[in-house]
């Protein structure tokens, strides 16, 4: 099942995500279908921000979430690769929202275990 058949299938609720506020943006822990990426969307209506996915069949579920939950005009998201190797339109973008980052870290590991993960508490 995709996040997208999950989020169809939700009620809306966010039961279940965890926020965390760090001084940089807030993480949001949870498992798969409970709201994260739709979160994701809304702050891209809100904020003209571009959303980071995965790979490009991630981009184009999140645009048809997007459409039916009533945001269609967020910008088309890009993937981890466009983000980190500057591939993007950055014209009046305000800014980016990382979804499914766990899935960017564990694909640029090759396959290698990532056994810590630490976070700066600092601006």
């Amino acid at each position: 099942m995709t996040e997208l058949q999950a989020a169809e299938g939700r009620s809306g609720k966010e039961a279940g995500v965890t926020e965390i506020e760090t001084p940089l943006a807030p993480i949001y822990l949870g498992g798969r279908g409970i709201g994260k990426t739709t979160r994701c969307i809304q702050q891209a209506a809100e904020t003209d921000a571009y959303i980071v996915c995965h790979t490009r069949k991630m981009a184009h579920e999140v645009m048809v979430l997007a459409g039916r939950t009533g945001y269609p005009d967020i910008r088309f998201p890009i993937t981890y690769r466009e983000f980190f190797t500057g591939q993007f339109c950055g014209r009046g973008c305000k800014g980016f929202i990382l979804d499914d980052l766990d899935h960017a870290l564990q694909a640029s590991a090759r396959g290698v275990p990532i056994e810590l993960v630490t976070w700066t508490g600092e601006e």
